[in-house]
């Protein structure tokens, strides 16, 4: 109910009756780190407790690697996230799919592969496992491998924005951006409201030269996640092409600003540059 206050007060009267309740030390770990603003030094306190209560239960590693990775303690998290893997615990696929997911932002995307792979064996009736690979192919270059997980996604699940999504990423990387441009729209008929989607229709205008459209795009992209960095970037470069230098510096600066991404960073501060 994202009521965080009582959930603090709850969570501590429950450790002041049983101070070896590791799950309510994870709980409030969670609670810390989801907050407005977080307190990610308590969020830490909490899960080193609840593994030094029990240090066998492969979600409290999990909670504390996505706290040390907010913290940007990305070794830390991974020493985490390994132990995690390690206990192999009920969740083992799901555990797989958060390190995946670590891996993709850093861009090692063999190792995101590899996670992938281990979902998919795991569970491999779950479509999200084969969109998560077949993005990761996407992003490794490997569009020839991307298709067939993204079409069986598609069969598992037809109503999954996600895979539409990344079937629309997919021709957009193979130049075929009018087919991407109908897969996100039928992203967006399920889910009017993910900036991610209507960042990469934002792209996908921008790339068709309707610079309205993508601004339109990208304007409710950011208006949903502030922190929104490829949909800053585009829409630096459409207010760089419609000659609005000043709007273009404050979105690239954004960029640059909330972007984990090395390569996306650099274009940013490149463009900058030609502006200052």
């Amino acid at each position: 109910m994202n009521q965080f206050d009582p959930a603090v007060q709850d969570l501590n009267d429950a450790v002041k009756i049983d101070p070896a309740f590791s799950e309510a030390y994870y709980r409030l770990g969670k609670v810390y780190r989801l907050q407005k603003p977080p307190d990610l030094v308590k969020s830490l306190a909490s899960y080193n407790k609840a593994i030094e209560l029990d240090g066998k239960n492969a979600d409290y590693y999990e909670g504390l690697g996505n706290c040390l990775w907010d913290m940007k303690e990305h070794d830390k998290a991974f020493q985490a996230y390994n132990k995690m893997i390690e206990l192999k615990g009920p969740r083992l696929a799901a555990n797989y799919e958060t390190r995946s997911f670590r891996y993709g932002i850093l861009r090692e995307y063999d190792k995101a592969i590899a996670d992938d792979s281990m979902c998919i064996q795991l569970k491999p009736d779950e479509g999200n496992y084969y969109n998560n690979r077949g993005w990761d192919y996407i992003m490794n270059g490997q569009l020839d491998k991307a298709i067939p997980d993204i079409n069986k996604s598609l069969e598992l699940n037809p109503n999954n924005l996600h895979t539409w999504d990344t079937r629309g990423w997919y021709y957009y990387n193979m130049g075929n951006v009018n087919q991407a441009i109908e897969d996100l729209n039928r992203a967006l008929s399920i889910d009017a409201k993910d900036d991610t989607i209507l960042g990469h229709r934002g792209t996908c205008y921008f790339t068709t030269k309707e610079y309205a459209k993508s601004i339109a795009d990208l304007n409710k992209a950011i208006d949903l996640n502030g922190k929104n960095a490829d949909a800053y970037l585009y829409r630096g470069l459409c207010y760089k092409i419609l000659d609005q230098p000043d709007k273009a510096i404050s979105d690239f600066q954004s960029t640059v600003n909330f972007s984990d991404d090395k390569n996306l960073t650099k274009r940013a501060m490149d463009e900058l540059k030609t502006l200052k």
